[in-house]
């Protein structure tokens, strides 16, 4: 049976030696433990979250559903993140929107948030584009494709 050889290490966060396995430890353990791991890798602590997180790209992100998300802390509401096209609403009317307020995208892209591109409704609406829409949109994407042939 083999010997496990032990040697001291110092933490690279709170300098206290530990032992490891010389054999087998010497490049993996760096921390004493697994809270001065999550002070290392998570900058403001074991289980940062937001802006202290280490994996934080900006706030802004493509949610499932093809919505842009963009990290607003308090916002009143159980989850921090809110949608892009809310926000730019409330910026033109001034005012915060109402729960039964929807914002509904002419072109149907949820990702494009011009202004331009959206419209205030006051009830929910149907997944997808209105008929009227799709068609001025599709008749001016035909016209661009004719222009260069």
């Amino acid at each position: 049976m083999k010997k496990l050889i032990l040697t001291p290490k110092k933490c690279e966060t709170c300098n206290k030696e530990f032992a490891i396995h010389l054999t087998r430890d010497i490049k993996r353990k760096r921390f004493c433990s697994r809270r001065c791991m999550g002070m290392a890798l998570g900058k403001n602590g074991f289980w940062a979250t937001g802006e202290k997180s280490n994996v934080w790209k900006g706030g802004r992100y493509k949610d499932d559903h093809g919505y842009i998300r963009i990290y607003k802390k308090d916002n009143g509401k159980k989850h921090p993140y809110v949608g892009e096209h809310r926000l730019v609403m409330e910026k033109y009317l001034g005012r915060k929107l109402y729960d039964f307020e929807n914002i509904h995208h002419l072109n149907g892209k949820r990702d494009d948030n011009r202004l331009e591109n959206l419209e205030l409704w006051m009830k929910s609406q149907p997944w997808g584009v209105r008929v009227k829409d799709f068609l001025k949109i599709y008749s001016t994407e035909v016209n661009k494709i004719a222009r260069k042939i």
